[in-house]
């Protein structure tokens, strides 16, 4: 049986909203202010289970706004040393390396992850909340995976993932009661696939371009573009794209998700090929996430 004019109108008209969605995505993208270049060296270094803080103070001492930062957290009610710390050398071990790795990136791209993101209806800092609790989430579950990764690479993994939600949601907004119905119509949709179907982009590979456009190292290319379908990533970078799969999902199990896309992704079975894990383990990780994530926003908050 044919379509009815209907029917051809409509998908003339969702393929047009594709295509005007995925360009002007595309020109948005090239208007995000690149990451400065000591965030860009500092988040390499980070990365890397053997660097030096001598390295690490040495960039951070090129960028005033990263120092200031830094040393009004050490000095704060969060750490609450008996007297004040004033070298930049002395503040980075005491501050250590993933609260120095999340305050860098929050600096980075505040416009980024503290918006509001309207087309999720996520209020403004639920998309940082989500990428903090799943970097942590990242860190805790990569004592389980089979193939090693390193910490620090897989807490940076973890805030990044998800930074294409902030490219879509303004496209996602005009399209809410499309993606509502549809999604009560289904009762196992997945929000990858309902991006996607409105507007012929999903998250992961607007998370991709951005992230390229950061110029990041490739693996978190793979990673933005993989997290929710690692089965499809690259064979190397398998290992770290079912890390985050997981976490992310830790991370919204742990109560923080980025509006009504939480829990709306579905999982990739895959992963017991990547853990060794027990149920035991994987509960106590969520309250363990929930315990780190409420220290750690301490002491960002106190950079505020």
């Amino acid at each position: 049986m044919g379509m009815n004019i209907d029917e051809i109108d409509e998908l003339l008209g969702n393929t047009v909203k594709k295509v005007d969605a995925r360009s002007e995505i595309n020109k948005k993208i090239k208007s995000v202010p690149v990451i400065s270049e000591s965030a860009y060296k500092l988040l390499q270094i980070l990365d890397k289970t053997d660097f030096s803080y001598k390295d690490v103070a040495i960039i951070v001492e090129s960028d005033s706004v990263l120092s200031g930062k830094i040393l009004k957290t050490v000095n704060s009610s969060a750490f609450s040393f008996s007297r004040k710390i004033v070298s930049v050398h002395e503040a980075l071990p005491l501050i250590g390396n993933r609260a120095l790795t999340a305050i860098t990136m929050e600096s980075a791209a505040p416009d980024v992850f503290k918006n509001e993101l309207g087309g999720y209806r996520a209020q403004s800092g639920e998309l940082w909340e989500h990428s903090l609790k799943t970097a942590i989430s990242a860190r805790f579950l990569a004592l389980y995976l089979k193939d090693k990764v390193d910490g620090g690479l897989a807490y940076t993994a973890g805030l990044v993932h998800d930074i294409g939600k902030s490219l879509l949601s303004t496209y996602l907004e005009k399209q809410y009661e499309n993606i509502v119905k549809k999604m009560n119509e289904q009762n196992n949709s997945d929000n990858l696939e309902l991006e996607r179907d409105f507007l012929g982009i999903d998250h992961a590979e607007a998370g991709e371009i951005l992230v390229k456009h950061w110029q990041l190292p490739e693996v978190f290319e793979i990673i933005a573009r993989y997290h929710h379908t690692p089965s499809e990533a690259p064979d190397g970078e398998k290992p770290i794209c079912f890390l985050i799969h997981i976490a992310d999902i830790v991370a919204m199990m742990a109560g923080s998700g980025t509006g009504i896309d939480s829990l709306h992704y579905h999982l990739d079975n895959n992963f017991i090929n990547y853990f060794n894990m027990t149920e035991e383990q994987f509960q106590k990780t969520i309250l363990d996430v929930n315990e780190e994530y409420l220290e750690t926003k301490k002491v960002l908050d106190s950079t505020n």
